[in-house]
């Protein structure tokens, strides 16, 4: 018989193994702020509190316990499903489980029931990023938007859409053998395979289409406004303009998007100072009707891949068989790991280091969610 429903208390296990299956797990302690006595390392958003984990094998896992209501027994099959894609690049966080009610009933914990269990992504949110004013130059930007481009076209070809692209949502890592951007908050991912959520997700203020309110992303339409906002985001952060004029977590106020204006027209002209192409798909993006009607996230790949600078012995190339970065051909099963001498190699690109390298950022953690000092 199940417990009565009771939140998880991270805090109360502090010191003690947390025996969860393949455990046992240790609750790492708050280390970002100060704190007048040891408290868990936990950050919350709207549907739920994560915790930051150490495993049986040394490594850091993120533990997503919802909140009443939002703690469904729908997450199971479809987590299930979820782990056929976790391999696509930018997606390791589709590498996890579901604690189901049984599990969470042994370790006394009702809180636990449906949680979430993943690898917890390091790195910074393109949202801390905005948030902060961070400059980062223009190489920097462009290897992250060819990286994000690439991962969005990826899944559109494999008929994926995130269905809740946004600045929270993109974490900026430093591994040399990963994309240089991860994707999370991935619960409501669409593909036609997966069915239907008790809930139609509707994008996040600043990408979310002003003309298709209340129709829902969650189709495989869905990530091509909010994608192509993102990378615009990505494509003109170098600008003191564009960096000075953003809004709290994204470039565009949720009122500004598809509206004429000094905004749109500052985006339009440095968009156009780098590709007319680039400035053409983002006009069609802004003219709009709804998602369905704007370009296709893998026409962004290869138009921001030829924003790369050329080399005789390493051409662009967007096929899932070479670099993004840099052409080279990939082995059968290689992932795009970018070459010594890539431009989109993390190591070689100032900007996509580890989150030490955003003084004054806000860490964001690996759902994506806003810190609990944050008001």
């Amino acid at each position: 018989m199940s417990l009565p429903y009771r939140p998880f208390d991270g805090d109360a296990w502090l010191g003690r193994d947390l025996p969860l299956d393949g455990g046992p797990y240790q609750i790492v302690p708050e280390s970002a702020f100060a704190v007048a006595e040891e408290i868990a390392f936990a950050r919350q958003g709207r549907k739920a509190r994560v915790f930051k984990l150490r495993g049986p094998d040394g490594a850091t896992y993120a533990l997503k316990t919802f909140y009443r209501g939002f703690s469904l027994a729908d997450y199971v099959p479809l987590t299930l499903s979820l782990q056929a894609f976790a391999d696509y690049p930018g997606l390791r966080s589709l590498r996890r489980r579901v604690i189901g009610a049984a599990e969470a009933d042994v370790v006394g914990e009702p809180g636990l029931a449906y949680a979430i269990l993943m690898p917890w992504i390091e790195g910074v949110s393109w949202a801390g990023v905005i948030e902060a004013r961070f400059p980062l130059d223009a190489r920097t930007c462009l290897g992250l938007a060819v990286q994000t481009a690439n991962v969005l076209a990826h899944m559109e070809r494999n008929g994926l859409a995130h269905a809740d692209v946004s600045s929270s949502n993109v974490v900026v890592t430093s591994s040399d053998d990963r994309p240089g951007v991860e994707l999370i908050d991935v619960e409501d991912m669409y593909h036609e395979d997966l069915g239907s959520l008790p809930y139609m997700p509707d994008g996040s203020p600043g990408y979310a289409h002003p003309r298709h309110q209340g129709r829902g992303c969650r189709n495989r339409h869905g990530d091509r406004f909010a994608g192509a906002i993102l990378l615009t985001e990505m494509l003109t952060w170098p600008d003191p303009a564009v960096r000075h004029g953003a809004a709290d977590v994204s470039v565009f106020e949720p009122t500004e998007l598809c509206r004429g204006g000094a905004k749109f027209e500052l985006a339009r002209k440095v968009l156009l100072a780098q590709s007319p192409t680039v400035a053409h798909l983002f006009e069609r993006v802004w003219d709009s009707p709804g998602p369905s009607s704007c370009p296709r996230l893998t026409d962004w790949a290869s138009v921001v891949a030829e924003l790369l600078p050329s080399t005789e012995d390493s051409p662009h190339a967007t096929d899932a068989t070479a670099c993004p970065g840099c052409g080279r051909p990939l082995l059968a099963g290689e992932r795009a790991s970018h070459a010594p001498g890539c431009p989109l190699r993390p190591s070689s690109a100032p900007g996509l280091p580890d989150k030490s390298a955003f003084p004054g950022v806000p860490e964001h953690d690996a759902i994506g969610f806003i810190p609990l000092f944050e008001d």
